[in-house]
């Protein structure tokens, strides 16, 4: 290669070595020409927010949090001249201050807020507050706000201007917080609930919690099955509303004037209802109900397949075993004949049975036993409510005394033939004529029944 080309190749390296040098040059002074963005947050803890106002269009909602249950968060607004109120899913609130809390703010150095599309303002449980106020148009997906925070004097500390994310505003200002509410109608601990009320059909049905379990109040008094009555509880406790109806629907559309069931619940504080109406669609898979709490009331629907499962016949809910009794309370036994005159008379000493001064006899005492079982213990194969006209006659009555010498409880029997077998009766009369009626059919109740039968039937002096 000759000098000339060398030297040809050295002048172009240089004037490329300068072009890059000047390039840099003018990259690092149009870098430091402009201004160095900034970030930050609102700057709050969501733990210390006690409640988020939302106002648009002069619409305002308040989420409040319950300051009783700190999980139990509620939205309040006022439509129709009237204030209402309803419970909200609390992963809903909580995830809204999250995303508050943690949104990325670009800094402005001026306010170029045009036009107000909502405001939040963040109540804290020390008293300070932060209002937030968005523009309605958004600009390469950020919302242009303004914040403001005041003191526990309601004084204003800061104003400071920014611009957010659009999923922000999308989230608290375009959409509404009653899109939050709970679906579920009755927000009551299964345990906490005292007494039950069901009106359909034409029937009605009251059951009552008490120390010793469950019971029928109307439409007479028994004693209920407690395993039946949990499980009705729980379904109550999972009724869901399948919509919220905001908009006023006149009565004659939901038949809420005269309607077709109505279910009262009872704690110690609290007493929800709901009232269920005519059908919500033309398919008749919803209907209309009317919910009453103590933060206020809702016209919602519901999927119709929820309430199958509810009736308000009172049978389901009858205990299966004949009496409510313990085995420790009963420390003896009568049993009396079709004239109500006494047959046969056993006491419970030490764990043992006699009869008047005697220990009893193998027999008497296997007899005995699986009467008891009978009364208190094996579960009824079938359970009647029987009208007065149809009432059966005992053939005889056994009661069960207690340590004080007082009956416990009295219960007619008599036995009837089944294809399965004879079949023993244990009979509760009511104070109406009507009967509520055990009805077993096994080896224990046809020897139990044999043997009730052959003593009621004894002749008397």
């Amino acid at each position: 290669m000759s000098i000339r080309t060398i030297l040809i190749w050295i002048i172009i390296a240089g004037i490329l070595g300068a072009g890059v040098l000047v390039t840099r040059a003018q990259q690092q002074a149009s870098r430091d020409a402009q201004p160095a963005s900034s970030t930050r947050t609102i700057g709050f803890d969501p733990v210390s927010i006690s409640a988020i106002e939302r106002l648009v269009d002069d619409q305002r909602e308040i989420l409040e949090q319950d300051p009783t249950r700190l999980e139990q968060w509620s939205v309040h607004w006022a439509q129709g001249g009237m204030d209402h109120r309803w419970a909200v899913q609390s992963n809903k609130a909580k995830g809204a201050l999250r995303m508050l809390s943690t949104a990325r703010i670009q800094t402005l150095e001026e306010d170029q807020l045009n036009t107000i599309g909502g405001e939040l303002l963040l109540r804290q449980t020390d008293g300070s507050s932060i209002r937030i106020e968005f523009d309605s148009t958004s600009s390469g997906g950020f919302n242009i706000i303004r914040i403001e925070h005041r003191d526990t004097q309601g004084v204003a500390t800061a104003r400071w201007f920014g611009r957010i994310q659009r999923r922000v505003y999308d989230a608290l200002i375009s959409t509404n917080l009653r899109q939050w509410r709970s679906n579920q109608l009755f927000e009551l601990p299964n345990s906490s609930i005292r007494s039950v009320e069901l009106e359909a059909g034409g029937l009605s049905l009251v059951l009552a919690r008490t120390s010793s379990g469950w019971i029928i109040q109307e439409p007479f008094a028994i004693h209920g099955d407690t395993q039946a009555i949990e499980n009705l509880i729980k379904v109550l406790g999972s009724l869901q509303a399948n919509g919220f109806v905001d908009d006023p629907v006149d009565q004659s559309t939901t038949g809420l004037g005269s309607p077709i069931a109505k279910i009262r619940l009872a704690s110690e504080s609290r007493n929800p209802s709901l009232t269920i109406g005519t059908r919500a669609d033309v398919g008749g898979s919803s209907v209309y109900g009317q919910v009453e709490t103590e933060m206020g009331s809702a016209l919602v629907t519901l999927k119709t397949d929820q309430l199958a499962k509810l009736t308000a016949a009172a049978e389901p809910y009858i205990a299966r075993t004949p009496s409510s009794e313990t085995l420790g309370s009963v420390v003896g036994i009568q049993i009396n004949g079709r004239d109500a005159r006494l047959r046969f008379q056993a006491k419970r000493e030490l764990g043992k049975w006699t009869i008047g001064e005697s220990q009893a006899d193998s027999v008497n005492r296997d007899a005995i036993d699986r009467l008891i079982g009978l009364l208190l213990h094996e579960p009824a194969t079938v359970v009647n409510v029987i009208d007065a006209d149809s009432a059966i006659e005992p053939v005889g009555s056994v009661a069960l005394i207690g340590a004080d010498g007082r009956s416990l409880d009295e219960l007619g029997f008599a036995i009837d033939s089944t294809p399965s077998g004879m079949r023993l009766l244990l009979i509760h009369q009511l104070d109406d004529g009507r009967q509520v009626v055990w009805g077993t059919v096994s080896d224990d109740a046809a020897a139990t029944g044999a043997w009730l039968t052959a003593v009621a039937g004894k002749r008397v002096p």
